[in-house]
């Protein structure tokens, strides 16, 4: 995922640097690479109870990245169980009726439907083609396909025209919005149009880089990324191969991840290891994810089931306490005197070899044990920020020893920066 004009380049660069130039698939407006992300989800493989569930949780990420973006007027109160009917009602006559899923299709079919109960739906020429079909289908199908007609043909003519202007307005303000921004040039040909690309392909060998950097898309690049981080973290999580050591890892990486983070990845994380995908968030510090509105303990959620923690210099005084607090606590030996004990020499150090119950009260000197951070918060901000072609950065890892550091799980290790190449 592209957040940056440049990030796309040096992914390239590194796939043919290290012999996987022909498994990468440049993905960006204009490209050959298309994925209709309503056609897949609605016919992807894999057991399902519900293909209209699945379809409203793709909408329900979607809008949800409009509506803590902070750049559109979508509210964030705007899934409400009124919304989320509507949604099912929608999807449900659309499949039954063989409708393609389309955007413009579902846009266009609630624009027209009727909002007056007296009217009557059967001249509405779009409207009552959609209904007409369901109802050939229900004829020809299943008890269940009988039950859904009834269902969906009953709101659609007699209860959505009964729904208050207010709430209706705002469904169809947002929901065109989503679609009017998926729709842009560039855009609706990577999503809307058919699919030679699926995030299956990933589980083979193929390295996707979604070229389309927020910094110049910044509605239309952040919706069709997070549309595609949905379904890679979904094919992921039920892949055939899932929880054998013979899986191919397929890693998930997200510099400046604030701008890409989403609900579904507090159910992703926890089960990552064991889909064998390594889920990597960069970012400066932990307000950027509070700034664009993301629920704190979704936050934090999501960071307590990583498993590694790298630091680097930073003036963020409430993320460096929180780091401090990941590392944790050791414990230190100390020497208190009365003031009336001349300075310990040289031979004296052995006390502090011993534990303090060892130690025999020797004139006014008394050894205890005192807690401290293992790093104060403020020793992040003395790491070493390169500029000579070396950094720092503390390295936290929850299954390791590091014996550089007396067997404890972090280390400050010293590396060479990449210079960054156009």
């Amino acid at each position: 995922m592209t957040a940056k004009p440049d990030e796309a380049r040096r992914w390239l660069r590194m796939c043919r640097e290290t012999g996987r130039a022909d498994d990468y698939i440049h993905v960006t407006p204009g490209s050959d690479h298309k994925l209709s992300f309503l056609q897949y989800e609605s016919r992807r493989p894999g057991n399902r109870l519900a293909v209209t569930d699945d379809l409203i949780a793709l909408f329900r990420c979607l809008i949800g990245v409009m509506s803590r973006s902070k750049r559109s007027e979508v509210g964030d109160d705007f899934w409400s169980n009124t919304t989320n009917q509507l949604m099912r009602k929608l999807m449900d006559i659309f499949l039954l009726a063989g409708e393609p899923l389309t955007l413009d299709r579902m846009v266009r079919f609630i624009n027209v439907a009727p909002t007056d109960a007296k009217t009557d739906w059967r001249r509405i020429k779009m409207f009552a083609s959609v209904i007409t079909r369901a109802e050939k289908a229900a004829h020809n199908g299943t008890d269940e396909d009988k039950r859904i007609y009834k269902d969906t043909s009953d709101y659609w003519t007699q209860v959505y025209p009964k729904i208050t202007d207010v709430t209706r307005s705002g469904f169809i303000t947002a929901f065109s919005a989503m679609a009017d921004t998926l729709s842009g040039r560039g855009i609706y040909e990577m999503i809307g149009t058919e699919t030679n690309l699926t995030p299956e392909m990933i589980l083979s060998g193929k390295v996707v880089i979604l070229d389309i950097p927020l910094k110049g898309n910044i509605q239309g690049g952040l919706m069709v990324q997070a549309m595609w981080k949905l379904l890679f973290q979904q094919a992921v999580e039920r892949r055939a191969d899932k929880g054998l050591k013979t899986a191919r890892p397929a890693f998930l990486w997200e510099d400046e991840g604030h701008e890409f983070f989403s609900q579904h990845d507090v159910r992703f994380q926890p089960s990552a290891r064991d889909c064998r995908a390594p889920h990597v968030i960069i970012s400066q510090n932990i307000h950027n994810f509070l700034h664009l509105g993301h629920n704190e303990h979704a936050v934090m959620a999501v960071f307590a089931a990583m498993n590694t923690y790298i630091f680097h210099t930073n003036g963020d005084l409430d993320t460096n306490r929180w780091a401090s607090e990941r590392i944790g606590e050791i414990k230190k030996l100390k020497l208190t005197t009365d003031g009336l004990l001349k300075p310990v020499r040289d031979k004296d150090i052995s006390f502090f070899e011993r534990r303090p119950e060892e130690v025999e009260n020797v004139g006014r000197m008394k050894i205890d044990e005192e807690t401290k951070p293992a790093m104060l918060p403020e020793d992040f901000a003395k790491l070493k920020r390169g500029g000579d072609g070396t950094c720092q950065a503390v390295i936290l890892w929850l299954a390791h020893r590091f014996a550089a550091n007396q067997n404890k799980n972090f280390c400050v290790l010293t590396f060479e920066q990449e210079q960054r190449t156009t």
